[in-house]
């Protein structure tokens, strides 16, 4: 064990130190559990509107926002 290591012997070393840290990490995530807030829980307010407008025509981004009137997110992306 005092002798130096081979290149090849170092190299493998260091590969099953990684697979043995991911291994670890993979079982800590699979086993821990997080309590994730429910998506209302994100916004105190929610708001429900039609899609159409008074053409009966689907509403474009801008129209959406509009009507939101109040910290959109994702509107014009999502739209």
């Amino acid at each position: 064990m005092l002798e130096k290591l081979s290149f090849e012997n170092q190299v493998n070393a260091f590969g099953g130190v990684v697979i043995v840290l991911i291994g670890v990490y993979v079982v800590s995530e699979v086993v821990s559990t997080r309590d994730n807030p429910a998506c209302m829980t994100s916004y105190p307010a929610y708001t429900q509107f039609s899609y159409l407008n008074s053409k009966n025509a689907p509403l474009v981004p801008a129209e959406l926002q509009a009507r939101i009137g109040f910290g959109e997110r994702g509107v014009m992306e999502n739209g």
